[in-house]
């Protein structure tokens, strides 16, 4: 009796371990996912803001303010934060809202991803344009999609004002990492002339090489 009494204890004790870890990831992924939603609709206010400055020699008015601030105010699961259909689809379309607000925006390449791996990207992706955008100014950005053999994956490159080679990295950084390695890839950031982050994924799978030689 004594020895269930006291393996009923050190099994509550896991228990109460598990629900603490469990609500420590909820909260994560919720910080995350209000990280996500505000990173983008900060950069598409701050780009309208800047589009509206350049096309009007007389001050913004209030009412075009106000248009601004409408869109922040836009729920964090609709439009660009959701993302839905194929990656592909999700890039151009990201793509296409960027370069309407005045970034030119660049996609070449293919690669193919696993449906774990593209779920992961799109919200990548998505806050590569957002921090591109946002810590940069930056109003060129590339994606080039790679794929052989042995890996695939993306680069993405953009423009940026600072001169230096450091690179601090913040929320958003530190999620895309953390979002890729979950999917069973690695990243590389750097910056010279202009700021890359590489997001690559190991291909073993003979079929996949077939594929390959055949596309």
């Amino acid at each position: 009796n004594q020895v269930l009494a006291d393996r009923n204890r050190d099994l509550e004790q896991v228990i109460a371990r598990l629900s603490q870890e469990e609500a420590a990831h909820e909260r994560e992924r919720i910080c995350r996912m209000a990280h996500d939603a505000w990173s983008q609709q900060l950069a598409i206010a701050g780009l309208t803001v800047d589009m509206l400055i350049r096309q009007s020699d007389a001050p913004v008015d209030a009412a075009r303010l106000a248009e601004c601030i409408a869109l922040l105010a836009i729920p964090g699961d609709t439009g660009l934060t959701l993302m839905p259909g194929d990656l592909d689809k999700a890039v151009n379309r990201l793509a296409q809202s960027y370069r309407q607000l005045g970034v030119s925006t660049i996609v070449t390449g293919q690669a193919m991803f696993t449906p774990v791996q593209e779920e992961a990207l799109k919200p990548v992706l998505r806050e590569a344009f957002a921090n591109a955008v946002r810590h940069a100014y930056a109003r060129t950005i590339e994606v080039r999609f790679f794929s052989d053999c042995s890996q695939t994956g993306f680069e993405i490159r953009n423009d940026t004002l600072d001169s230096s080679t450091g690179i601090a990295e913040g929320r958003g950084l530190r999620d895309i990492r953390m979002r890729v390695s979950q999917a069973g890839g690695s990243i590389q950031v750097s910056k010279k002339t202009c700021f890359s982050l590489m997001v690559t994924f190991e291909r073993t799978r003979e079929e996949d090489c077939i594929e390959n030689r055949l596309d």
